[in-house]
Order: C-alpha cells, then sequence, then structure tokens
C-alpha cells in the first residue's frame, strides 16, 4: 500500500521510512556523481586550456567515468523498481528485476574501480623513464586485471544470478567470504599504489617539504582503503537479514561513495594548474602559461662591488636563489695587476622543482640547476 497522500499534495518522489531506503542511494548516487563529474570537466579544462594535448591516461579516465554514470544510472533504475523497499512490499517480478539491476551494477561498480588504477598506473609510467619502477608498475597493473576478472566471475557465475532473489544464503553460497576477497584484493592493489609513490618520492634529491605537496596527489587515494573496509563491514552486519533489498542499501552506499572518490582522486593531478589560474592574476584563468610555475626567464645582472678576498652574496632573482663569488685581483691600493683582475662565478639554481601536474605528454618531475661563468677583463 502506497503512501497517503492528503488532498491537493503530490505524492514525494521517494518516502524515507523503516520500510523504504531507496531515497538514501539517490541522494548518495548523485551527489557523488556530480562531484566525479565535475572534477572530470576540470580535467577536461585543464587539458584542452591550460596544459594539452590528451594523455592515455585521460582517455582511461574518460572510460572509467562512462563506466561510473551507466552503473549510477543503473542504481537508479533499480531504486525506480523498488530496491531499498522491504521485500514483503514488492511482487515477485520487481524482486527480479532489482536482482538483475543491482547484479550488474556490482559489476560496472569493481570495473570502474580497476579502470581508476589504470589511470593512476598509467600516470606512474609517464612520470618516470626508471625500468625497475616502470616494470613494478606493469606487474602492479596484471595483479589489477587478475583481480578484476576474477571478481567478476565470482559475482556473476552461480551466485547473485540466481532466481528467486533469496536472503543470506539462500542461493549463494558463501557470499560474505566472496566480497571478502574481493575487497582484500582491492585494498592490496590500492596499497601497491601508494608504495608505487613513495619508492618514487623516495628517489627524489629535494627537501621533504617539497615532497609533500607531490605526494599529497597519490595519496589522495588511501581513503578508499578505509571505504571499502566500511563496505565490507557494512555487508557483514547486514549478510544475516532475511530482506536483502532493504538490507544491503548500506553496503551499496559505501561503495557508491568509494566509486565516486576513486574517479575523484584521479583528477587530483590536474588541480594545481587549475587552481593557479583561477585563483591568481584576474581575468587570465585561460592563459596557457599558467600550465605550469617553472618558466625559464634569464635574470637581470646585478653589478656588485668587493675588496680584495673572497665572499658570497645571495640574492633572489625571479624566484631564484643566486649565489656569486668574486675574487679581485687587485690590492686595497688600488694598482692593477697584470692579467684579469676581476672574475666571477655565478650559481643560479632554479626555485625547487616542478611538481606533478596534469601536463600532457610533459609530464615529470624535474630540478634544474644553470651555472652562468663570467669574466671581466680590465685594461
Amino acid at each position: 500500500m502506497g503512501v497517503y497522500v492528503p488532498p491537493g499534495y503530490s505524492p514525494p518522489f521517494q518516502v524515507v521510512d523503516d520500510s523504504h531506503h531507496g531515497a538514501w542511494i539517490i541522494i548518495t548516487g548523485a551527489l557523488g556523481l556530480v562531484v566525479s563529474l565535475v572534477s572530470f570537466l576540470i580535467r577536461l579544462y585543464v587539458r584542452l586550456v591550460l596544459s594539452p594535448p590528451f594523455a592515455y591516461d585521460d582517455f582511461v579516465l574518460l572510460g572509467a567515468t562512462i563506466f561510473a554514470v551507466v552503473q549510477s544510472s543503473l542504481l537508479f533504475c533499480a531504486v525506480s523498481h523498488g530496491f531499498g523497499t522491504a521485500i514483503d512490499l514488492l511482487q515477485h517480478d520487481q524482486v527480479y528485476n532489482i536482482q538483475t539491476l543491482v547484479t550488474i551494477s556490482d559489476i560496472l561498480y569493481l570495473i570502474t574501480i580497476y579502470v581508476s588504477k589504470c589511470c593512476v598506473v598509467g600516470i606512474h609510467l609517464r612520470l618516470t623513464p626508471q625500468k625497475l619502477h616502470n616494470r613494478i608498475s606493469w606487474a602492479t597493473l596484471a595483479l589489477c586485471t587478475a583481480w578484476i576478472i576474477t571478481s567478476v566471475f565470482i559475482i556473476a557465475i552461480n551466485c547473485e544470478l540466481n532466481r528467486p532473489w533469496k536472503g543470506a544464503g539462500g542461493q549463494c553460497v558463501n557470499l560474505l567470504k566472496r566480497w571478502q576477497f574481493i575487497v582484500a584484493m582491492d585494498i592490496l592493489t590500492e596499497i601497491l599504489l601508494f608504495g608505487l609513490a613513495v619508492t618514487l618520492l623516495a628517489g627524489l634529491f629535494m627537501p621533504l617539504k617539497r615532497k609533500l605537496p607531490i605526494g599529497f596527489a597519490f595519496f589522495f587515494r588511501l581513503p578508499l582503503v578505509i571505504f571499502s573496509i566500511l563496505h565490507i563491514y557494512a555487508l557483514n552486519q547486514k549478510i544475516s537479514s532475511p530482506d536483502p533489498t532493504l538490507a544491503v542499501v548500506e553496503p551499496i552506499l559505501w561503495a557508491q561513495v568509494e566509486l565516486n572518490y576513486a574517479l575523484v582522486a584521479c583528477s587530483v593531478f590536474c588541480l594545481r594548474p587549475f587552481m593557479a589560474a583561477v585563483s591568481t592574476n584576474y581575468g587570465t584563468a585561460g592563459d596557457t602559461n599558467l600550465e605550469s610555475g617553472s618558466a625559464s626567464r634569464t635574470p637581470k645582472d646585478h653589478s656588485s662591488s668587493s675588496k680584495s678576498g673572497t665572499r658570497g652574496l645571495p640574492s633572489v632573482v625571479d624566484g631564484r636563489e643566486r649565489w656569486r663569488v668574486s675574487r679581485l685581483g687587485s690590492e686595497e691600493s688600488g694598482t692593477p695587476k697584470a692579467g684579469p683582475i676581476n672574475s666571477s662565478i655565478e650559481l643560479v639554481e632554479r626555485d625547487g622543482s616542478v611538481p606533478i601536474e596534469c601536463s600532457g605528454g610533459r609530464m615529470f618531475i624535474r630540478k634544474d640547476v644553470q651555472y652562468t661563468i663570467e669574466f671581466d677583463r680590465r685594461s
């Protein structure tokens, strides 16, 4: 029986009570999908305006976003058929349709997580030419591929597609153990990706305070481990419920949070040029010169005088540090000597390193040191 609606009022889009939780899925899925699409549009803007051209990991992320949109659409369709409603209030054909839609959405959820991992591996492969690091990255990708193939077969074969959909041990034997294996492998691959980032940063010769902003882009995926644990914990709490269409809502919510967070984490690498474009130089959000903070500029020479001896003169010009060491060959009396009496060696170091950012085929971590040797001769 439906909800009573007084005369002159329209029925609610979704009812929220002890027997109806479908609205939770719609709110969580829609909000997460909006955030994911916004982050993808930011990355698209960076690629088109600030840092072209497109790279292969951009197309991988596009595929993951498409899978996420289809997966969320299937969940919304399942809610329209009664998913999130107590099973006693549903007809047999409704339960059949819900089971099919939820099973397909679970498969697409895993595929989306897998494709997001491929995107991160692609970023690792573009960051460094080290053969050992690239081999480990390819090995991690192979493990992720084996994980997704196994997970799809675990879910789709002789388990959730049995009819009719019954609760915890009705048709799918060891359902919890199946999902525990899937989530455990998911967490393992995320830890491996985190280890790749740590190894990459450990090989950089720069201060720790400069490594942290770079590492943040990689470490941003770590909360996925927490969401995976909450997903399997909620499933463990609800697995014994005799009302699967209502009890499975909470695990689905955590799965949606994990899925959309994984997509957002893939676009964090492009936030630096975007924030630089919209937060500085008023009216120049589309300036292509803002794609990185490492534009090379030649500083003007600054003349300096010194007494006899050797001394260092530090200064900062155009965001770079300079050290000038001058040696004068004249005595304090001012009597010149034969040969070069004034020579200077100037060390110019560019400010810091180019951080990780979304810069197409030119994505790299680099530290440049420029040396300028000047000789001044007096006649």
